[in-house]
């Protein structure tokens, strides 16, 4: 009976090999980066002048409905509209692209939010993901410190920025 409990398990472990401890961990890896990008829809990130970019920024964000009921999740968005807001005043050196939550609806740019406020204990590139949407991006590492200066340093706003790099 011994011997035939030892076969039987080498025939399984042969058949059915268990995946290591790291396998398993970039398996799950790769199913909740997965899961993340199926909740949130896709928004390509448009090429455009920064004159045309910014108008239309300053006109979806004033004409989004009643954004602000004072929780956390408004406060995001909030923020980022301001900054959009900002840039339209400002011209740049370089090219900006505004964050694509400007465009979306409010039901989906609160869902983006839930789910940035929802990955906080989990792996940076997962969360690089989810700010996406969230994101000012510069061609000029000049243009994007002006705006850290403005938005983050003497505002204390929270936005997402990044830059370029060449």
């Amino acid at each position: 009976m011994l011997q035939i409990r030892r076969w039987w398990c080498l025939v399984l472990l042969q058949n059915f090999p268990m995946p290591s401890k790291e396998t398993r961990l970039q398996e799950r890896k790769r199913q909740r980066k997965q899961k993340g990008k199926q909740d949130l829809e896709v928004v390509p990130p448009k090429s455009i002048r920064l004159s045309e970019s910014v108008s239309e920024a300053s006109a979806k964000a004033e004409s989004l409905p009643e954004v602000g009921t004072g929780n956390g999740e408004d406060s995001l968005l909030m923020d980022t509209l301001t900054a959009a807001r900002w840039c339209g005043t400002r011209s740049f050196k370089g090219k900006l692209y505004l964050p694509q939550v400007i465009t979306m609806n409010k039901e989906d740019s609160l869902r983006a939010v839930e789910m940035l406020r929802m990955c906080d204990g989990l792996d940076e590139e997962y969360k690089e993901d989810l700010s996406e949407p969230f994101m000012f991006m510069f061609s000029l590492q000049a243009d994007y410190e002006e705006f850290c200066k403005e938005m983050i340093d003497k505002r204390q706003l929270q936005v997402f920025s990044g830059f370029e790099m060449r």
